[in-house]
């Protein structure tokens, strides 16, 4: 029997890109597509331009999901979402464990794409012992993260 909270960080971040995926319209997920598809003519991707295009394909391994959205006057923009999944623990342990991990390198690009004038958003999926989850999606925010670039710290030769 497997249990799901103590799974590999990666099996839970597939499960909670689809559920992002299942919650947020018209939203497109990396994995599931190959960046050829920016230079389909099929849409959405035959209305992107190339700023979109370009920053899409040179960080397409970083993006967890993206979507395109046209403001009032028409015009097309970019926004990404960066999926974190928490695992719910009691009060005691709440604190410490609901900051979500980033590398360095993911943060420079979000940072990168918010400089661009691009919308980055957080989905944080709260995983709760009874098969219960909670999604809470807001403005990306590099305070809201612990940065985290290796999994274990390194130990050092004597």
């Amino acid at each position: 029997m497997f249990n799901l909270k103590k799974q590999s960080n990666n099996l839970k971040g597939e499960i909670g890109e689809v559920i992002a995926k299942r919650k947020i319209k018209y939203v497109f997920r990396t994995k599931e597509l190959h960046p050829e598809f920016l230079e389909k003519d099929i849409f959405p991707f035959n209305e992107m331009s190339k700023e979109i295009r370009g920053f899409l394909k040179e960080y397409w391994y970083t993006i967890d999901l993206f979507r395109t959205l046209k403001d009032r006057e028409g015009n097309l923009n970019l926004e990404l979402f960066e999926v974190k999944i928490i695992n719910y623990y009691s009060r005691f342990l709440r604190t410490f464990h609901k900051i979500p991990k980033i590398t360095s390198s993911s943060l420079d690009v979000y940072k990168k794409a918010i400089a661009r004038g691009f919308k980055v958003k957080l989905v944080k999926i709260i995983f709760f012992d009874n098969w219960r989850y909670n999604v809470i999606i807001k403005d990306f925010d590099p305070r809201y993260f612990i940065i985290q670039d290796k999994p274990y710290p390194l130990k050092y030769k004597k």
